[in-house]
């Protein structure tokens, strides 16, 4: 089975830490993509739609943090695992604030940071798979109400129709009208069909609420 890699955009401005995170994310499966500054990465993220950003905080142009909070006005679902060596408390705080998933002071440890790389993409995929179900339950609780509303309309024609062949019969038998019983007899079971089709389809589908020991 072909399994499709995930995109994985390392953003810094020290090509070392480019080529060492580079080697071992490669090395794991990951297809990576690298930026020395903001306006090339803002570039690749448009066109390559990454599963994860790693993110050096001191960069020419702007600071990791200002990219950070750029971004995440535009998307709040790709995570973003911050590098830096500066790791006073404000910088931190300010990270977290602006949306970062993880926080990797330097020197970083590559075994560590190939440990949150997986965990981030792999919450990435659980919190995707639940906006699906949502999505797919919303549906159906659309359309199950709507078939209700629809059922409910047709049983309620049936009713009248069943109720005007039965008085109608009433009149015919007590003598006030020419006999018509064989017509009024035929709406009367092609009414009763319709509301056993209902049942039936309601209970096939598992939409209906009906106790049918009544």
């Amino acid at each position: 089975m072909n399994i499709k890699k995930k995109k994985i955009i390392i953003i810094d401005n020290d090509k070392n830490v480019i080529a060492a995170v580079s080697a071992k994310l490669e090395s794991e499966g990951f297809d990576i993509y690298t930026a020395t500054n903001t306006p090339d990465a803002d570039r690749i993220i448009s066109s390559i739609h990454p599963d994860l950003i790693i993110l050096d905080y001191h960069m020419p142009h702007e600071s990791g943090l200002d990219f950070l909070a750029r971004f995440r006005l535009q998307d709040k679902s790709i995570p973003v695992i911050m590098l830096t060596a500066d790791t006073r408390k404000e910088v931190i705080i300010m990270a977290l604030r602006n949306g970062v998933n993880d926080f990797h002071p330097k020197p970083y440890d590559l075994d560590f940071l190939l440990i949150s790389v997986r965990r981030e993409i792999h919450k990435r995929k659980m919190e995707m798979q639940l906006r699906q179900s949502l999505a797919i339950q919303q549906v159906m609780h659309e359309r199950t109400t709507q078939l209700e509303e629809f059922s409910h309309e047709i049983r309620t024609a049936a009713h009248h129709i069943l109720s005007f062949a039965e008085i109608a019969s009433s009149i015919v038998e007590a003598g006030h009208c020419v006999d018509i019983r064989l017509p009024l007899e035929q709406i009367r079971k092609a009414s009763l069909s319709i509301q056993e089709l209902i049942d039936a389809t309601e209970k096939a589908s598992g939409y209906g609420n009906h106790d049918e020991s009544t």
